[in-house]
């Protein structure tokens, strides 16, 4: 340290803030802070500032330059210790030591100078052996290392640029060495020389990536044989033309060397797996090995499954293997009771595996697939379908009650979030998958990813469903798929889908749609939220999304750079008028740290809402980075859907859920699309097989085989896109007679149901650190076919029905409830009213109490007859009937009113 300004504790006039800068000292604190506000200990308004940052008595040293994120050391404080502390920043990086714990933050800012003084906090903390100063020598970096292209492709230049900078004492007779870490890539110049040297300077190289994909440049700045500043930038190519692993096109080998059988309906672990007469019941004999070529472990249609399947498959390039399905009916599903901590489906270092035509539902982990081993990789999953699963947003921020504090399953890395996802794993296809209900739709992680006609929609899970991702992924295609309400509400934002750290990514004729306005943060179609180079968005549409259609943000982390947003069509988002509002919005921290986003917008499309502007960038930094060109606006959604026929996902409309005592029903749908359509028909949960007359048409007869309840969805497949729509058929006793049903089919529709004395409340959490806090809301919502109810030491929560019932005591004769019970109640009560009772009077006289299975893991039906004279007003379940505080979650299938045939 040199330019010692400040010697003693106090105060003084510091020069101009610099890179160099540097400080020491000692801090003493008189009392463990507490609370949530940070505790001054030195600072310079305007320019630098050392303050403490308490968390629960843990907390962080932490050191920022002009207000920016700053780096932080934890440490747990005792009253009454010195803590030695020494912090520098170098135009680049803030560096932070305390007792020898070391934190660092990257972070570019403008020096700016003020005449504000040093100000010891000397109320709270002692500081004594101050010292600042200046770092002496030169102080030399590499800024803005990146590709000049939008998206470098193989067979055509590419041109590296950066930013070299002396930001201290001049120096002279500098070599700057640029060398390529991968055999077959050149770059050009090699090397040169700077004789004199003080400030920036721009450069440029030519690099030719050969037969390579993804590669790493190195560049050296050296004075004196002396190393002053290296850099190392990974590039990604693309191909000249981009490849298509749909299934018209594509279809890996398979030839069968050993077929292992599974039914958990009929089968036993004591015969030989080897055929379906002779199938195993369980996964036991099969989880945890590992298939190997032409190997298939299959899976009996109609079977349901409440076990973990981990596994894995070493497969060869001529000869793949198999999980996946055999014989008829829905797809095997694998279920885990709802709860949180649980998995349904584990691939771990796997190549050359296909996993198709599994359901997995009701976990907090779905569909992970994980390679730690470098292995090539080469999985492709097809026809997979995950609804129901919680995936993790932050600690404790679901609301449930039961799954306070508990941690899902380890493993998986970033794909662990998402109903399906992907971590480590290379040559990863995905394609025809569905997800609804979950938090993340998916998450996917790795290199050479190709997902296409991927339908994930209606992912309305209160507090955790934020948006599917990709992350940290490189050369990966999202092609040909809808995301129709794909993120609900979280505390900390939802979108359509989260981009981070891609490089190298292609999303092309993809629908982001209908996010909806809770209240959350942001809720529009594509955020790239931070980091990430060469993206291209490429003939999509974004239509009737809550927030902006696409956002640049890099709140605190560097942004996205190269993106290209072109051919595309935005339809009257932001109708909440968040962030612009407009369209496109780049978010502006004016830190060129974070400001670094660059790209290009043109040939789109654009019909706006009142107020909201097509593009706005907030950025001063970045704004010249962007260019515009011929994006043109319209007047209404015909007009740009003539001009820009993308075409749009098929429009199917389902009928409402079917109450019957025949085992004969007729199903119809609705659909619409401008292309010629593909029907077919699943049973996606019941006991037992239900035949189709016609599976291919939009409307069919059924043949159900008894009592019961099942789901049953449509898929409209247009050849390009597709959806689907669901609805239940429940199948009643001979002669049974349905008064009412409210069957809670509808997301964010109770029905007019309403709820009282739960006894939960918004809840808050801290965080790991303070942006990680988070809040979770009461939950009490319908979504995904049920009323979900939760409770918090509740002596008296129930719902009431609506106020009109006014049915006939010879009509209605039972009540039949459809839930699963995931309390510690064991006797709820049913209590009505009659046209003699007022608003909120219940005779003893009428109710009944019933018992129920207490944590139960099933939806479970439950009749309670109603021995009732009086015509029927109103209804009301309280969960508990003896006033036992009753905590967990209650999730409501449906309540039906009627009489049976028994």
């Amino acid at each position: 340290m040199s330019a010692l300004l400040l010697c003693v504790c106090g105060v003084a006039v510091q020069s101009a803030l610099h890179p160099g800068i540097e400080l020491s000292l000692t801090a003493e604190f008189s009392a463990r802070p507490e609370g949530m506000a940070p505790v001054p200990i030195m600072e310079k308004a305007g320019e630098w500032a050392l303050d403490f940052r308490p968390r629960e008595g843990v907390g962080s040293f932490a050191w920022s330059v002009r207000g920016c994120t700053a780096a932080l050391v934890p440490i747990k404080i005792v009253p009454g210790k010195p803590y030695k502390v020494r912090a520098n920043w170098n135009g680049a990086l803030l560096k932070l030591d305390v007792d020898g714990e070391k934190g660092v933050q990257i972070r570019r800012v403008d020096a700016v100078a003020t005449t504000n003084e040093v100000v010891a906090a000397t109320d709270k903390v002692k500081v004594a052996n101050l010292e600042i100063g200046t770092m002496s020598g030169s102080i030399v970096h590499i800024f803005d290392l990146r590709a000049k292209e939008l998206m470098p492709r193989r067979g055509a230049p590419i041109t590296l640029a950066a930013n070299l900078a002396n930001l201290g004492a001049p120096i002279s007779d500098c070599r700057v060495r640029a060398r390529a870490l991968t055999s077959g890539v050149t770059v050009e110049p090699t090397d040169f020389v700077i004789a004199e040297w003080n400030g920036t300077m721009p450069r440029e190289w030519r690099v030719d990536a050969g037969t390579n994909d993804m590669f790493d440049v190195e560049l050296t700045v050296s004075s004196k044989s002396n190393v002053l500043v290296s850099a190392r930038k990974n590039l990604v190519v693309m191909p000249p033309i981009d490849p298509d692993y749909s299934a018209a096109k594509w279809t890996p080998p398979i030839v069968p060397t050993r077929t292992t059988y599974i039914d958990s309906a009929a089968g036993n672990d004591g015969a030989d797996g080897t055929s379906p007469a002779t199938a195993w019941k369980s996964f036991s004999r099969v989880t945890g090995r590992t298939l190997g070529p032409g190997e298939q472990v299959l899976l009996k249609r109609g079977s349901v499954f409440t076990e973990e399947l981990v596994i894995s498959g070493i497969g060869t390039s001529a000869n793949w293997c198999e999980l996946g399905a055999y014989g008829e009916g829905a797809r095997p599903l694998i279920r885990r009771g709802r709860m949180f901590d649980r998995r349904c489906l584990f691939v771990t270092n796997s190549s050359y595996l296909v996993v198709r035509d599994l359901a997995v539902a009701d976990a907090g982990r779905g569909l992970v697939l994980s390679n730690d081993e470098g292995l090539e990789g080469h999985i492709l999953v097809e026809r997979c379908l995950a609804h129901h699963i919680e995936g993790t947003y932050r600690p404790n921020a679901h609301g449930i009650p039961e799954w306070f504090n508990l941690e899902a399953p380890e493993g998986g890395g970033i794909g662990r979030y998402g109903a399906i996802g992907s971590a480590g794993v290379r040559h990863l296809v995905v394609r025809d998958c569905e997800t609804y209900q979950n938090s993340w739709g998916f998450a996917f992680s790795g290199d050479d990813i190709y997902v296409s006609r991927f339908y994930t929609h209606d992912n309305t899970s209160l507090n955790t469903a934020p948006h599917p991702m990709f992350h940290s992924t490189r050369r990966t295609w999202f092609v040909d798929s809808v995301l129709d309400s794909s993120g609900f509400f979280a505390n900390a934002g939802t979108m359509g889908i989260m981009l981070v750290k891609n490089r190298g990514l292609v999303i092309r004729g993809c629908h982001f749609l209908n996010l909806p306005d809770t209240g959350s943060h942001d809720e529009g179609g594509i955020d790239f939220e931070a980091g990430g180079e060469g993206i291209l968005v490429d003939g999509c549409t974004f239509r009737n999304n809550a927030g902006a259609a696409i956002e640049v943000l890099g709140l605190e982390s560097e942004q996205a750079r190269n993106i290209r947003i072109t051919n595309s069509r935005f339809d009257r988002n932001n109708f909440a008028m968040k962030l612009g509002p407009s369209e496109v919005f780049v978010f502006g921290a004016n830190d060129r740290a974070v400001d670094c986003s660059c790209g290009l917008i043109d040939r789109n499309g654009y019909v706006l809402n009142p107020g909201v502007e097509f593009y706005t960038n907030k950025s001063e930094v970045s704004r010249s980075a962007w260019k515009l060109a011929d994006n043109r606006a319209f007047a209404s959604s015909d007009e740009l859907n003539r001009a820009m026929p993308l075409g749009d996902p098929p429009a199917i409309r389902m009928g409402e859920e079917i109450w019957t005592s025949s085992r004969s029903v007729v199903l119809a749908a609705e659909a619409v699309s401008s292309r010629p359509l593909a029907f077919e028909w699943e049973t996606r949960e019941g006991p037992g097989l239900v035949r189709y007359a016609s599976v291919n048409s939009a409307s069919t007869r059924a043949e159900f085989p008894g009592e019961g309840d099942w789901r049953v969805a449509l898929k409209a497949d247009d050849g390009k896109l597709w959806r689907s729509a669901r609805t239940a058929v429940h199948v009643l006793p001979e002669k049974s007679y349905t008064m009412k049903a409210w069957t809670f089919s509808r997301n964010r529709d109770t029905e007019g149901w309403t709820h009282w004395d739960l006894g939960t409340k918004k809840e808050y959490f801290k965080g790991r650190v303070s942006w990680w806090n988070t809040s979770a809301c009461a939950v009490h919502y319908v979504a995904g076919d049920h009323y979900i109810i939760a409770l918090k030491a509740s002596k008296k929560g129930r719902i009431l029905s609506p106020d009109d019932l006014l049915y006939s005591p010879t009509a209605v004769k039972c009540v039949r409830i459809r839930m699963q019970n995931h309390t510690n109640s064991r006797r709820m009560r049913l209590s009505w009213q009659s046209m003699d009772e007022v608003q909120d009077y219940w005779p003893k006289h009428q109710q009944v109490e019933f018992d129920v299975i207490p944590n139960d893991e099933e939806d479970r039906v439950y009749e309670v007859a109603l021995p009732f004279r009086y015509q029927l007003r109103r209804l009301a379940l309280s969960f508990s009937a003896d006033n036992t505080p009753v905590t967990g979650t209650v999730r409501i299938d449906y309540i039906w009113l009627g009489r049976t045939g028994k």
